[in-house]
């Protein structure tokens, strides 16, 4: 299975957009790894399955923490 991750709309992208540089470049990190090797497999401290289809992103950096789902 291909893995694609998309962006909801126009409002993420601005917040993404708003993120510290470290911060973008992690979630682009996670992004990759979830595309190379499939959601399931990409565990913490990366991404958390909440429940359901809803999974957690996790993007550290020196500014602090942010979280995407």
């Amino acid at each position: 299975m291909t893995w694609i991750v998309e962006l909801l709309d126009g409002r993420v992208r601005e917040e993404l957009d708003e993120l510290p540089p470290d911060m973008k470049a992690r979630f682009r990190r996670i992004v990759e790894l979830i595309q190379g090797y499939g959601l399931e497999r990409v565990r913490e401290p990366h991404v958390k399955h909440l429940e359901g289809a809803l999974w957690e992103m996790r993007m550290k950096g020196k500014d602090g923490i942010s979280r995407a789902i």
